[in-house]
């Protein structure tokens, strides 16, 4: 009797984990629409954000374009370090990648002061209610996503990047 309990048990996690599996990778639909977990090689859903300055952008208002949402943190050293890099990309390859700098949950003063100390002039979106950030799954700072054209979901970066890496990253995903 014990070897059939522990042969049901079995059977029962490995049919959960496959449909675990089998729904991540496949990226269904999950409860809320939007907020789907982000997979590499799916169309993200046309993702609305607010700046820090109270515009409402999306996703769809970039298309043609590759769009790099990178979340940071006013506090993170690596994001500030990389700050001057984004910036560079976001002004030199402005015909072909839009830069989206997503942060998480800092009062809105601290992201202020963040684009002023940096001079920054691509958008800065707030995620207060963390969002977007369920939707790319975020797991440290800083963390880059990179979405082609079409809408889709080609490259994740965890860490600073740095211009030729940008660079790099953007000849691959075009």
């Amino acid at each position: 009797m014990k070897k059939n309990s522990y042969l049901l048990v079995l059977i029962v996690l490995v049919l959960f984990g496959g449909a675990y599996l089998f729904e991540n990778r496949f990226n269904l639909a999950l409860p809320g629409g939007q907020n789907r977990p982000a997979v590499i090689g799916t169309t993200l859903p046309n993702l609305q954000m607010k700046t820090v300055d109270g515009q409402l952008i999306q996703l769809e208002d970039y298309r043609g374009k590759v769009v790099m949402v990178n979340a940071f943190a006013s506090w993170c050293a690596p994001c500030r370090a990389e700050a001057p890099y984004l910036e560079e990309a976001a002004r030199q390859l402005e015909s072909e990648l839009v830069v989206i700098g997503l942060n998480i949950d800092e009062p809105q003063t601290s992201v202020e002061q963040f684009r002023d100390d940096f001079v920054l002039t691509y958008p800065l979106v707030m995620d207060p209610e963390k969002e977007i950030s369920r939707v790319f799954q975020l797991r440290g700072l800083p963390t880059s996503w990179f979405i082609d054209g079409d809408g889709v979901l080609r490259y994740v970066h965890s860490g600073p990047l740095s211009r030729a890496m940008i660079e790099e990253i953007l000849r691959t995903v075009q």
